[in-house]
Order: structure tokens, then sequence, then C-alpha cells
């Protein structure tokens, strides 16, 4: 050190001779953020005395306050020291450093300098990146502070986004443990499709992460097409092998359409039309195809082509078709030549280096050691003064170019010209100038040090054109300046200096060097030093053992620092495959924390193995300072002009990007023209290029379903930094990648260095294929497929077990149908190494419900057994009915009744169940059904609050009784969430909401008023956005008419609340009672209600519509208007009473012989229930106990009613009944007797919601009911039982004919439908077609979208497993509608019963239509394989004794053998 001060000393001596001027530089970082160190380095020169320098930074913010932080510091001559600022809570405004020298040297300066608030990183980690409709999002949001530690500051909001912008779900300030909030979404099945985004705000910051939603499309049967990425032109043909195999690896044989076009590239904006080249071939498994390029593809020039071949192979069974399409690119050159440089410009006098890398098009390094490269440069742009020299190629591709640039005498800049030859690839490389500086003098700084670390001394070399007295230098990280000195040189050209690297300056430290010349000019260098070792923690995971089978149990050995946050994901690899990017990853990490950085990034950062050494900003002084992301202030001279050349000769392009040749060969001009072909999976016109695609809807095609998630779970590494996990793996072939992270307040963030594998697998298995489900009596084909992956030949015996559930199908007994119990059937089946058989028992279910498919199969080397249930259902179509009673014992000691159990005689045997049950509570049923309180479909905007109201009305009730439980609650919440999600599907741009959302032309105020309603009673217990609810009642406010009622702008589905019958009265007092219910909005729309309710006072008087009143008595009562009490006057004198029962009906014709009125009407129900809350608002608590009786008679089993309206109006009258009835319940014993015997119940304050269900014998007809004790308790005896006959009565014409175009295994049904008028109506409601297919068949789901947009079907769904489509008509008239169903035979089924097509009204149960149809009859024959079936079937034409095997395109499992390295194979679990 005395040395150094003895050469500073000296330094002073000679230069205050010469009598130089004093220098000083300050230099400081060109950002300050809020919460943060700022560090100015300050040295001086030229004098002999220490300086003391004042450093001021003052901030105007814009808010109006004014920051000012100040220090001053003594610096020595020659030296630089570092000055600290803290910046404190700061907000953006006009930021300025003043620099002042207030001894030794002074002067004033200042500069501006920039305020960026990004104090915060935060990541956010997804399970996954694509997701499926219904699927669970997981997600952790990490927030960290600029070092990656968990942040002291918690997020303000957490929020997801759907794919139109609403916000699904909301944590306002949620909970953070280590910096870490985590959480989860459940998707509705039918979310909005679609971008969504996960969005934190931390401090003014706001981060997002990005997940696709999509519909995941399962194939038929699994196409592939096997081909190059790259090709050459030279190689003359393009070759392409076609795969097709059914998911348990049978080939599919059928015919194979290939074709093959060139996208274009054209110079031409118009180019001319080129036919696709088609070929058609047979397909048995595989095929292979060429296309020649010079004569199908007549592609002659010879520039970069990409090539589309698409391949669709049709099945001869069932004509389905599966397609799938690859690009190859045709290139003139195998491989792509780059030149990397290492700075923009070159430094004359100073060596300067480039790389030359080789690759081929797919970016593999070219490896060859036996031709050279030929390389010529020159600082002209005369060709033939080039040096030459030859080169060869390293393991990375790579040559290391060295040029030794000469100083120009005169100061005149030439570029450095760089043309490089690989065998016939050719490349001439855009120019490199030359640096410039007013001296021509200049420095260089190298890294002296092989593999710069974290907490390692980096060596900086430097170099100088002219000998040097002394440098400067400063080292940034993050944005900041970190380290500075100054060191004295006894007049070398060359000189060193040191620094440690520390996690702050990582992952690249910016090092600059400079000095000041005596005559001012500051002459300065820069260098990026890329740091390895970023981050502090670390965690690793070890999984043994690395391959297991289905289900077994591995150990998870995870460890990090001692006592760090650890998350783990373990995720299914087909859902990276399908899209990547839900996780953090390094280069996440790497460019969040560049992004506190501002200094200039290398261009080549992605396109180098490591990342090369970069000198930011190298033209000129000036430019060095400004792209390392720092202010200079000093009195010195710092170059800042650029001294170009304009002489460039003719013909070249300029100001290309780094490294591209400004001439390429290779690459036409890049106009490119694309045929629109539609999706995959287009169906028969996979080429044309008229139907525009139907199905606008993002959809994701794979070959396989992804399993869910295995683990996403969050732990500590405790005191000793291991934790050990032991879990069981999912009962499936596949493999799972793990990552992890973890995160301590001391180190901060580690991740996992790469992901790790474990694969289950299982070399010798079964798997057994069934229908969703077959009806009793029918046969059908149980299909076993066995998988041989030991690498030898096998035999395996398979067993079929039979524990009297079905009969074995013979063909002979098909004649006299008596078989005889086998308790097993066993075939012999050979299966190859690495592949699978298959076989099939023919079987006929015997029993209903689900039976026992148990097999078995066992070879020498191994064996397996897998147990599965398959549905059997009775013949005909289920009717449910209920029975309920209301048994009273709060007054009386003793209640009686009987029930009578009305099953017809035509009933299909042994198809009848009885129930009774027993619970204490009036909404007892209805809370343990929440999610499926009704047995139809709800597909519609309305419908869909079913999913909706009764959860605020359970949750409501229940808190205000005190008897709300954890489990009933987040069951609850989770069903609101998934409620609201689904239905901003329906919501318009305009605020409104309608049915069938944006395919109805405009919003529904029935709909926007039931919504605006339920949204505000929700918010209480979920996120629901206000945007939401104001811009629904604006949209509702602004359609009123002018006489203050509001008319229904939008399609009628529900006649007597939206038609126009009463005025419009039913209407009005429903939206009216929307806005009375919005207490925060009342004051807005005070005028809109008061219109509303002059309108409703005006016209109620000659009112004859009991359902409107029913309506307009409640709205009065909430509007406090003093007519209210008329109106409930006139409402009572249109009551019905009989036996202890009190309700409203809708009169019915007089001579109506419709047995379905007899049914609970939905119109009934609704006007009953405003009446019972009008009854309550007035306190007329026991006036209500007979209406509530009534009610409770019309409930289903499941505690909802018929349709929606009526069940959410419903329950929530009984809700606010059953909270005013006392709940003194002691104890209720009770006793039923029938025809069989008799059983107990026994109902007391423990379990008075517990719902007790018993079964009865199937014989029951009649029950006899009893009960004592105090209290009152619900009984209801539940039936059910099928006909197999047309429907009675029907109000609805329909006829299924099967086309004559359906064979045995396609199925094409055309069900025509209208509406039989009526003395009421001449058209329906919204209605409803349910369509059962045979069984062994699902719907091709191809034809679903045409199905929409065709014949007034406003919504296709599908049940059961593809095997029941529902299509939703906006009403019916009598106008017949024919849609047509398409389906596909994908199990054997023979002898199928008649199946039904049903149609009815959505809110009017007595209008309904049932008919039966049967397919194209099959027998054994059909069915039968090899020697089962025997000479009977031999004979028969057309039969072959090979009969080729079904497509079993089942969705339960699946196996692949050429997609990935390794077998995956997902079955049943």
């Amino acid at each position: 050190m005395d040395w150094q001060w003895l050469g500073v000393l000296l330094l002073s001596g000679i230069i205050s001779n010469v009598a130089a001027e004093p220098y000083y530089t300050i230099i400081a970082p060109k950002v300050v953020r809020p919460d943060s160190e700022y560090h100015v380095a300050a040295s001086t020169t030229g004098i002999s005395i220490p300086s003391t320098i004042y450093i001021e930074l003052t901030g105007e913010l814009d808010t109006g306050k004014i920051l000012n932080v100040s220090r001053t510091i003594v610096v020595e001559p020659y030296s630089t020291k570092i000055l600290q600022l803290n910046i404190g809570e700061t907000t953006p405004g006009k930021y300025k450093l003043t620099a002042r020298g207030l001894s030794g040297i002074t002067f004033f300066k200042s500069k501006d300098v920039e305020y960026v608030h990004k104090s915060y990183s935060v990541f956010i980690q997804t399970d996954r990146a694509i997701y499926k409709p219904g699927h669970k999002v997981m997600f952790r949001c990490l927030v960290l502070d600029s070092r990656l530690r968990p942040s002291i500051v918690g997020p303000t909001d957490v929020y997801i986004i759907d794919g139109d912008g609403n916000r699904i779900k909301q944590w306002i300030r949620p909970p953070v443990a280590h910096g870490i909030f985590s959480s989860e979404l459940e998707l509705s099945v039918s979310p909005v499709l679609g971008n969504w985004k996960i969005v934190a705000n931390v401090g003014d910051q706001t981060f997002e992460k990005a997940f696709e939603v999509a519909e995941y499309v399962l194939p038929n049967f699994e196409v592939t097409i096997d081909s190059p990425k790259h090709s050459t032109f030279k190689e003359s043909k393009v070759t392409a092998t076609i795969y097709a195999k059914y998911t348990y690896g049978k080939p599919v044989k059928g015919e194979a359409t290939i074709t093959a076009f060139p996208d274009i590239f054209s110079g031409v904006i118009q180019p001319i039309f080129q036919q696709p080249v088609r070929k058609v071939v047979p397909i048995d498994g595989k095929v292979t195809v060429d296309f020649d390029i010079r004569s199908e593809l007549r592609l002659t020039d010879e520039y970069d082509r990409p090539i589309m071949i698409d391949a669709v192979v049709e099945e001869t069974l069932t004509s389905r078709r599966q397609n799938t399409s690859i690009q190859v690119m045709l290139h003139k050159h195998k491989y792509t030549m780059e030149l990397i440089k290492t700075s923009e410009y070159f430094k004359p006098g100073l060596k300067y280096t480039a790389f030359l890398k080789l690759a081929y098009h797919d970016g593999s390094p070219v490896q060859d050691t036996k031709n050279s490269v030929l390389i010529a440069h020159g600082y002209t742009y005369n060709q033939s003064a080039y040096t030459r020299s030859t080169r060869m190629l390293d393991e990375h591709g790579m040559v290391q170019l060295d040029f030794y640039p000469p100083k120009s005498k005169d100061n005149i800049s030439y570029p450095l010209n760089i043309e490089a030859q690989y065998l016939n690839l050719h490349e001439w490389f855009p120019s490199t100038n030359q640096a410039t500086s007013l001296s021509n003098e200049y420095i260089q700084a190298i890294l002296k040090t092989e593999k710069p670390m974290v907490n390692i001394n980096v060596e900086i070399e430097v170099n100088s054109t002219t000998p040097l007295k002394y440098i400067s230098y400063e080292v940034l990280g993050r944005g900041d300046i970190l380290h500075a000195g100054s060191k004295y040189v006894q007049d070398k050209y060359t000189t060193s200096f040191d620094f440690l690297a520390t996690y702050v300056m990582a992952p690249t430290a910016h090092v600059i060097v400079y000095y000041v010349r005596t005559d001012g000019e500051v002459i300065a260098d820069s260098l990026d030093v890329e740091l390895t070792g970023t981050l502090q923690n670390f965690v690793d995971l070890k999984v043994t053992p690395g391959e297991v089978e289905p289900g077994d149990d591995v150990n998870l050995m995870i460890s990090a620092k001692p006592n760090s946050y650890i998350g783990l994901l373990g995720v299914d690899q087909r859902s990276i495959l399908l899209k990547s990017g839900n996780d953090i990853s390094h280069e996440q990490v790497y460019k969040e924390l560049q992004s506190y950085d501002r200094a200039e990034v290398s261009p080549y950062a992605d396109s180098f193995f490591g990342r090369p050494l970069w000198r930011p900003g190298s033209g000129t002084a000036d430019d060095i300072f400004q792209k390392t992301g720092v202010v200079i202030l000093t009195n010195g001279y710092v170059h800042e002009n650029f001294a170009l050349r304009s002489e460039i000769p003719d013909g070249r392009i300029t100001g290309s990007p780094h490294g591209v040749s400004t001439l390429r060969p290779d690459l036409g001009p890049p106009v490119t023209h694309r045929l629109a072909t539609r999706p995959p999976l287009a169906g028969p016109y996979a080429f044309s290029r008229i139907p525009p695609p139907v199905w606008n809807k993002p959809r994701v095609f794979l070959m396989h379903d992804i399993l869910n998630t295995w683990v996403f779970t969050n732990f500590s590494s405790g005191h000793t930094g291991q934790t050990e996990l032991r879990r069981k793996v999912p009962d499936s072939i596949t493999s799972w990648v793990l990552t992890a992270f973890s995160l301590n307040d001391a180190h901060g963030l580690g991740l996992i260095e790469e992901s790790r594998k474990l694969k289950v697998f299982r070399p010798f298995f079964v798997s057994v294929d069934l229908p969703y489900s077959v009806i009793r009596g029918e046969i059908v084909a149980i299909q076993i497929a066995v998988f041989n992956y030991l690498n030898k030949d096998l035999t395996a015996e398979v067993l079929l077990k039979n524990e009297g559930q079905f009969d074995f199908a013979e063909v002979s007994n098909e004649v006299n149908d008596a078989p005889k119990l086998e308790l097993y059937r066993t075939k012999k089946v050979d299966v190859k190494a690495n592949s699978g058989s298959s076989v099939s028992f023919m079987i006929i279910p015997r029993e209903l419900g689900y039976i026992d498919i148990k097999v078995t199969a066992n070879s020498v080397l191994a064996g397996d057994s897998v147990e599965h249930k398959l549905l059997v259902n009775a013949e005909g179509e289920t009717q449910y009915k209920n029975k309920a009673v209301f048994l009273d014992l709060r007054n009386v000691d003793h209640a009686e009744t009987n029930i009578t159990i009305d099953i017809p005689n035509n009933a299909v045997p042994d198809s009848e169940t009885i129930h009774i049950s027993a619970v204490g509570d009036i909404l007892g049923p209805s809370i343990t059904n929440l999610a499926n309180l009704i047995r139809m479909p709800f597909g519609c905007g309305e419908q869909n609050m079913l999913n909706f109201v009764p959860n605020i009305v359970v949750l409501d009730y229940l808190k205000n009784t005190n008897q709300l439980t954890q489990a009933v609650q987040s069951k609850a919440l989770k069903y609101l969430d998934i409620g609201y999600q689904q239905e901003l599907t329906y919501r318009h741009r305009d605020g409104s909401f309608s049915a069938f959302g944006k395919s109805d032309p405009n919003g529904s105020t029935w709909l926007t008023a039931f919504v605006a309603k339920s949204f505000k009673q929700a918010a209480q217990y979920i996120a629901v956005e206000d945007r939401i609810i104001d811009e629904a009642l604006k949209w509702l406010s602004d359609n009123q008419s002018p006489n203050g009622s509001f008319p229904e702008v939008g399609k009628v589905s529900h006649r007597d609340m939206q038609g126009g019958a009463a005025k419009g009265l039913a209407l009005t007092a429903y939206t009216l009672i929307t806005f009375l219910e919005n207490q925060d909005s009342i004051e807005k729309y005070r005028n809109t209600i008061n219109k509303a309710v002059d309108y409703i006072v005006r016209n109620i008087e000659e009112l004859n519509d009991t359902y409107a009143l029913s309506l307009c008595a409640y709205a009065l009562n909430l509007a406090k208007h003093p007519f209210e009490t008329s109106a409930f006057n006139y409402l009572e004198s249109k009551a019905m009473t009989q036996q202890g029962l009190k309700w409203w009906s809708k009169p019915i014709p007089a001579d109506d012989k419709n047995p379905h009125y007899a049914l609970p009407r939905s119109v009934d129900v609704e006007m009953t229930s405003y009446a019972l809350l009008s009854y309550l608002r007035r306190n007329l608590l026991p006036d209500a106990i007979p209406v509530m009786k009534w009610l409770v008679k019309q409930r289903n089993p499941e505690g909802g009613f018929a349709s929606t309206q009526d069940t959410v109006i419903g329950l929530q009258a009984l809700a606010k009944l059953a909270e005013k009835l006392s709940r003194d319940i002691r104890s209720v014993p009770i006793v039923f007797k029938h025809e069989g015997g008799q059983g107990y119940m026994n109902i007391n304050s423990g379990n008075s919601m517990i719902l007790q269900k018993h079964i009865l014998p199937k014989k029951t007809r009649h029950v006899n009911i009893t009960a004592s004790g105090k209290g009152f308790a619900l009984v209801q005896v539940s039936y059910q039982y099928n006909l197999n006959v047309t429907g009675a009565w029907p109000l609805f014409t329909l006829d299924p004919q099967v086309d004559k175009n359906s064979n045995a295994n396609h199925l094409q049904l055309s069900i025509c439908s209208g509406f039989v008028p009526t003395k009421e109506a001449n058209e329906s409601n919204m209605a409803v077609m349910e369509v059962s297919l045979p069984s062994g068949f699902t719907v091709d789901r191809d034809s679903l979208p045409s199905l929409e947009i065709s014949s007034h079907v406003k919504r296709v769904e599908t049940k059961n497993g593809d095997t029941m489509v529902v299509l939703y008509f906006d009403k019916m008239i009598q106008q017949e509608y024919c849609p047509t169903v398409s389906a596909f035979r994908v199990h054997k089924v023979a002898k199928q019963k008649p199946v039904p097509v049903s149609i009815y009204d959505y809110y009017d149960s007595s209008r309904r239509a049932r008919v039966f149809y049967e397919p194209i009859k099959t027998t054994l024959c059909d069915l039968c394989e090899g020697e089962d079936c025997e000479d009977i079937c031999v004979s028969k034409p057309g039969k072959q004794k090979d009969n080729v095997t079904m497509s079993a395109a089942s969705r339960v499992f699946s196996c692949i053998f050429a997609i990935y390295p390794f077998f995956v194979l997902l079955f049943a679990l």
C-alpha cells in the first residue's frame, strides 16, 4: 500500500511539474429505485491535495413533494471513493444528481437520472401451462426483493382473469408464508376458453403469469408422420412414413390420403395457386410415400421452403377419420454459418476477437475434423487485398478469430470485412466499424479468470495503445456500483486488477475501466463478466427407485439450506411436452435479475453455449458509459461522435442485424403465402379451402390424455436441511417430471439444477376396454389387451371370471338361448416381445347395477390381473317420483300419514328402487345435494345459476342459524366459484347476460336481472367484480321503457315470466326486485325504481295473472309502497286450499286429461314461493306453515324442484321460513311400516341436519309412517322405475329415424320434432331434447359443431361418456326441426335394445314426449372372433373368419409405441 501511495505522490509530483489541469470524474447509476442503496464513485486526477466533494440527489415527485438525500466525501488524488446514499420510500418524479467540489478541486455539475419503481421480483408458478375445462389450477406466487430473498411486503392483491378479461377470483392481501402465497382455482366444465392470467400486485408493480384453457381433443386412433424436420433440395425427394394404430396397439386398416404442398415464400404478393400433391394409398398400420421435389412439388428455385405434409387415415370399418400434419423445411445448404462478435466496434492497435459458428438447421453444432473453413478478411472493400487463412472447427462447431487491426496514421477509420467458406456454403458478413476517439488512443479490458464464479476473485487485464500512468475502474451489478478503485501504473502498456465477485453482482457484472489524459480526454472501455452461481440457496432431489410399477411407493429425498421453504412439483411428462413455461426456470430468474440492470444486453445471449464475452457500447467513450447504465459528471472530454463512412459499394445491404449475412443466397424475398387449410380433425373436408372451421374455440390435439398433477406440496427442509417424503405413484403408466425450489430468509431462492424423471412402468399387463354402460340382456364383447414389454415372445392364458352376474354367450345358443352357468372361461393368446395382442369374451349381463369384470392373464414369465365394473341398466327410460310430508310435532305429540307408491303395471320388471328418508331440517335434502338439485341438464345461462344461488341460500341459512360447518362452507364456496366463472361465459360486451351468451343476438332482461341480483348476494362470500354488477344494472336501466316497464329485449325462454301477457308485469316486478335488493345502488337508480313501481301500481287493478300478481305483491312489499296491502289481499283471494295445504296455481284447461298435470308444476312452485316470501315479510308465520307443507310436497328427492327458477326461489322461501321455525327438537322417533315389515328412524338435535335413508323392498306399495315426540320432521318416500313404451299424452311430435346410410358400425339418426299447440300456447318455452345412443356407440364429436349451427339448436352437450347427446332449443313451434346426430360403434354389443329419445319443456313439466328407436340389428356373428364363431357364422356371406377388431377409441386407457423413446401407457385405475 505504501508503494502505491509512493506512486501516487510521484505521479502528483510529475504532473504538477507539467502544470496539468486537475480533473474530476463522478460516476453514478442511471437509475434510482425506492427502498434501495444508491452508490456514487468519485475520483480526481492532476491534483496533489485531497478534495472534498458534496453529492446530492434531489427528486421533484409527481405528488408535489421533494426528495433530498446528500453526503460529503473526501477523495485523495488519483484514487476512487464510493459514497452511499440511502433512498427510502419514494415515488415517480424528476430526479437529478448534483456534485460540488468544495475544496481541493472546485466545480458544480448536475445530470438527470431516471426513476424506476422496480424493487421487487415476483415469480408465479403454475402446475401446468394448459388446462382443460374442469381441471384445477394450482399456483404459487413468490414475492422476493431484488436480492431474491422473501420480501417483507406481501401482494396487495392476487387475481385470476379469464380469456375475456373478467376477474374470476380474487384474494385481497392474501396470507404470505416465507414470501409465498399458494392457492388454487377449480375451472368450471365450460369456462371461457383462451389465455387466462394470474396477476399479482406488489407495491405499484404488477406481475402476470399466463396459462391457457383449451378443450383437449383425443384421437379416435393414433396417426403419426415420421419425416426428417429439415432436408435439402439436393436430396430430390421428401419421404414420409405414416403410422396408424389403435390405442391398444393394433394396426388400423384403411385408406391414407397424404397431401404435400409448399408454404410459399414468394416475391410476388399474389402467388400462382398451386394444387397440393395428393396420394391415396391403402394402409395397414403403416405406409411410406415420397414426393419428388422437382417434378411433383415443382420446386426449382433454391430458396428456403417449408413443406406441409398432411395425412388423413380413414378406417375401413366405421369410416372414421383421423388426421395429423407436420412441416418439413427444405434448405439449399445443410448448415448455417454465423459470425458472433465480442463488441460492435474494433479498436485500432488492440486485439479484436470474433467467433464463427457452424450449425445444422436444428441448432446442433457441425463437428468436422476433415474439412477446414476458409476465412478472408481485410480493412478495405477491395476483396483482392484480403488476407486469407484456413482454420478447423472445434467440438462446438466454432472457430475463434483474433484480429490485430493496425492503427492508422491519419485517424481515418476503415471497416473490418470478413467472409468465410465451408464446403459449398459461402457467406459475407456485415462490416465491423472502428471505434473512434479524438486522440486515436484506446484501452481494452480483458477477462483473465477462466470461469468467473460468485465468491471468487475475478482478474481483469487492461491493455492500452499508449503507456498508462494510472487507471480507474468501477464494477456494477444489478444497476448499482458495488466496487470501485484506482491503480497506479508505471508507464506500462498493460496492467491488471482483481475484485471479489459477490451475489449482488450476479448474473452479469459490468466492469468500466478508464483514465483521463492530460489533455482531458476520457479514454474508456467496458466488459461484461458472466458469473455462475447466481443463487445463494440450492435444492436437490433424489428419487429412489428411479423406475417403479404403477401404485408403488417412492422415496423423495430433498436437501436445501437449513430451514428453507421447499415447493415441490410433480407432473405428467406429457403436460410439459404439450406446453411448458409453467415452472420457474433458471432462465427466468436470470432475465428477472437482468431487468434490474440498465446495461445493453449481448445480442448473442441465446445463441451461444454458455454466454460469450460482450462489451456493451464500444464505439466511443460516451457510448461505453451510456450502455453500461451509468451517468458521468466530469470536466474532462467524453468523446461521442461517430465517424461513419458513407462510401458503401452498390448492391450491399447495410444495417443488417448482428452477424446475419447481408446477402443470403439461400433465402428468397420473404413474402409468406399460407394456404387456408382447416384445422386437424376437420372431417371429410380436410383439404377443401372452402367451409371455414365451425369450431373456433381453442383446442389442443393430444395423442393421450394427461394425468392430473401428482405432487404440488410445500414443506420445510428442517434444521438439518434434509427432508424425506414417501409417496405412492398413481396407478398409471407414464413418466413423472419433478422439480423443486427452495427459499429462506438468509439465502433467498434456490432452484433445482435440472428436473428429475420418474418412470412408471410395468413390463407385462392387461387392460380392459368397457363401454360406459349396457342394457340387461344385450350381448357385449369384453375386449382385453395383453401387453408384453419383456424382450421375448410369450403365450398368455387369459381368464375371465364370472360370479353369476352374467352368462357367457355361445353362437350355437343363439337358437335356444338357455345358457348354462360357467364360472370362468379362458383363451390363449400369443404376444410378441414389445407389443400387444387382444382377445375378447362375449357375455350377456343378467344383473342390474354394476357387475364385476375380473380378468387374469398368466404366462411363464409374468402375470397380471385387473378388476373393473360395468354398468348394466334396465331397458327403457327411468321415471323418478317423490312423495314428501312435513310432520309437525311442535304442538301435538303424535302424527301419522300413509303414502302410496304408484308403479304402473307396464313398468320394466325389476327396475324399481324405493327409498324412505327423514331429516329434521326443511333444507336438509338440499344441503346434501348442492351439486345435483335437479335431474335436468343445466347448460344455459339461466340454468347455470342453479350451480350458484342455492349455495348462497344454504350459506345464509346455516350462518343465521349457527349451524355452518367448515365442510359445508368449503363445498358451497367451491360451487360458488365454479358457478361464477361459468356464468361469465354467458356475458355480452355491453354488460348484459343471455341464455346462450354471445351466440344470442343480444342480452336478456330477465337473465341480466337474475344474475345482477344473485351476484350481489354472492359478493359477501366470493370476490365478485363490482364492474360486472354495475354494468348489468346500467344496461337494465337503459332498457327501461318510458312507461316504467322492463320489456324483454332478448329471447323468451320462460313465457310466464318473460311473455308479454299481463302487460309484462311479471318481468317488470322481477327486474324491480333486483334493483330493490341491491342496497348500494338504490340512490343511484332511484328514478328507475320509482318509474317501475308506478307502472305496477297503475296496472295491478285489472291483473288476472296469478303468477305476475305474486311477483308484484312481493316487489311492492320490498319497495314499502302503500298499495302493497291491497296487492297482498288480492293475492290472498286467489289462493287454493285443501287438507291443510295452501298454494297458488295457474289454471288448468277444464277438459284437459293430460296426466302430466299431476306432476309438480314449476310455475305453481314459483308463485307459491313468492307468496310465502310475502307472508314472511309480513310476519305471518302460522299462516305460512300450510304453504310450506305444499311446497315440500312438490320437491324432488334431491331437495330441488322440477326446474331451475322454481328451485332457486323455492329454496329461498323455504330457507327464510326455516330460519324462523323454532329449532327446539328434543327427539322425534319415526316408525315406518310396509308390506315387508317395519323400520325405525330417530331425529334429535344432534342429527337433525343428517339425511337418514333406508331402502325398501321392491314389492312395497304402501307405507304407514307414525311419529311422536317434540319438534318436526320431513319424511320422503322416493322411488324410480323404467318404462320402455312411448310416452303418453305427448305435447311434442317426435320421430327418430335411422338413416339409410347407417350400418352396424356407423349410426346416422335424424330426429324430427315440433310442438303440439294447446289452448294455452302455440309454442313452448326453452326445450331440451335428450338422445340416448345404443349400447356400444358414442357420438361423433366432430359432427357436434355443425349441429350447433343448424336447425335452431342453441347448444349441444354430451353426457355419460358421450353416449347421450343433449340439444337445447330456444323454443319449439308447430313446424318441425330435424337435427341429425352421428355416432360410431366403439365397443362391440349385439342384440341391442331400443333406446329412448325424449323432449320436454324446461319450464313446464306437463309438456313432454318420449319415443324409442332401434339401431341396425347386430347378432353374435358380428361380434365373434376366430374359433368363437363356429361353423354357423362362417357360412354366412360376408363374414370373414379373421374378423377385423373394432377400434376401441377408449378414453380410458391408451398406449404409445413410437412417439416417445419410452413407452407411455395409461390405463384405467
